[in-house]
């Protein structure tokens, strides 16, 4: 198959040619020939929410934890839990904090880690309850002050993570 002519499918209407998603995701760096300057390249790249920085390295495994914390809950529902109640959200945040130490030390005090989650975190409180969806959107990317229009890329990449988010809680 011609390279040029490869697509990834993005839903069941649109596709992107293989090509013209390098450009998209690369950006300057992909028209610099074959090598491409990574570190550069993710440089572009800051969380819309700044205070969730510290423990952006570790958010797959609070995530996780919160999913396999919901599915604990022993409701008996076929469909996963959605939503913890704070108390079971710092029982996560203390085993990861446990496990991860000052990695996690925005965790250790779950009255600073829903201050960080900023509006998520109000919510949060005002509820009793937080969402783990609104936790995982709260570490989206800006991914327009990397220079382009990325909501496609957006799209995939939320995908991914969600499905290997929920695969770690899975323990698959």
């Amino acid at each position: 198959m011609d390279a040029t002519a490869a697509v990834l499918p993005i839903d069941s209407k649109h596709s992107l040619p293989l090509v013209r998603m390098r450009r998209h995701l690369l950006g300057d760096e992909s028209a610099e020939g074959g090598a491409v300057d990574y570190m550069r390249f993710l440089g572009r790249f800051r969380l819309r929410n700044p205070a969730l920085e510290p423990i952006y390295p570790l958010h797959e495994c609070l995530l996780a934890l919160l999913h396999r914390t919901a599915g604990a809950s022993g409701n008996g529902d076929a469909a996963p839990a959605r939503r913890l109640s704070l108390a079971r959200l710092e029982s996560a945040c203390k085993l990861l904090s446990s496990h991860f130490g000052e990695a996690a030390a925005l965790a250790a005090d779950v009255e600073a880690l829903l201050t960080a989650l900023g509006p998520v975190g109000t919510a949060a409180r005002a509820a009793g309850s937080i969402e783990i969806d609104a936790v995982a959107a709260a570490f989206e990317m800006d991914y327009a002050a990397a220079g382009g229009d990325r909501q496609y890329v957006f799209a995939l990449q939320h995908r991914l993570a969600r499905m290997h988010v929920e695969g770690l809680a899975r323990g698959s």
